[in-house]
C-alpha cells in the first residue's frame, strides 16, 4: 500500500518535470535546426507562435495539475477536522478492578468516562480467549459482574467524568469455586459498546 502512495505521488512531479521540459527541448531542437541550415522551414513569427502555443498548453496542463492536487489536500484537511471533531465527542468508558477500602478481600467495581463525549446506550460483553461470549454459569468470576445490574443489563447513558462505583466479590466467597482456588487463572476480556460503537476492549 505504502509503495503504491509513494508511486502516485510522484506521477504530479514526474508530469511537471515533462511538460517543462518539452517546451525547453523545442526550443533547442530549433536552435540546432537553424544551425544545420533548416532554419527556412521555420520563419521567426512561425517559431514564436509554436513556442507561445507550446508553454501555453504547459501553464494550462500545470494549472490543472495543481487544482487538482489542491482538491486532494483540501479533501485530506476536511477529513482530518471531521476526525477531530469525532474525537472531541467520542465517549472513553473505562472498567477497572480495585481493593475496597474497607478491607483487602473486597473487591469493587468501577465503571467511569474518561471521553469528551456523553456514552449512551453502554453495553458490556464478557469474551473468552476464542473470542466466544461467555454465558451465565461458565465463569465464577464473570458471574460475579452479571449479577450487577449495569453489566446484565447495561446503561442508558454515563456522562463526561461520572464514575460509578460498586462492590463486586470478597475473595472468600470464591473459596472452593475456582480450580485449585486459583484467582488468576481465569481469563476474560470486557467489551464495552454505545450502541454499535465500539468504546474499549
Amino acid at each position: 500500500m505504502s509503495k503504491l502512495k509513494n508511486e502516485r505521488s510522484l506521477i504530479p512531479l514526474v508530469s511537471v518535470i515533462g511538460l517543462v521540459s518539452a517546451p525547453l527541448i523545442f526550443i533547442l531542437g530549433m536552435v540546432a535546426g537553424s544551425q544545420i541550415q533548416l532554419s527556412s522551414i521555420l520563419t521567426a513569427d512561425s517559431l514564436s507562435s509554436w513556442v507561445s502555443a507550446l508553454a501555453t498548453v504547459a501553464i494550462a496542463v500545470l494549472t490543472f495539475i495543481l487544482a487538482k492536487e489542491t482538491w486532494y489536500l483540501r479533501e485530506a484537511q476536511i477529513e482530518q477536522v471531521n476526525s477531530l471533531r469525532r474525537e472531541n465527542i467520542r465517549p472513553s468508558v473505562s472498567v477497572t478492578l480495585k481493593n475496597s477500602d474497607i478491607s483487602f478481600n473486597l473487591m469493587m467495581i468501577n465503571v467511569s468516562n474518561l471521553g469528551k463525549g456523553i456514552a449512551r446506550n453502554v453495553s458490556f460483553k464478557f469474551i473468552d480467549k476464542n473470542g466466544a461470549e461467555f454465558s451465565e454459569g461458565e465463569n465464577v468470576i464473570v458471574d460475579h459482574f452479571l449479577r450487577l445490574h449495569i453489566f446484565s443489563n447495561g446503561m442508558h447513558s454515563l456522562g463526561i467524568n461520572q464514575k460509578v462505583d460498586s462492590f463486586l466479590f470478597s475473595f472468600f466467597e470464591l473459596k472452593g469455586k475456582l480450580e485449585g482456588d486459583d484467582i488468576f487463572t481465569p481469563f476474560f476480556k470486557i467489551v464495552v459498546c454505545s450502541g454499535t460503537l465500539i468504546l474499549a476492549t
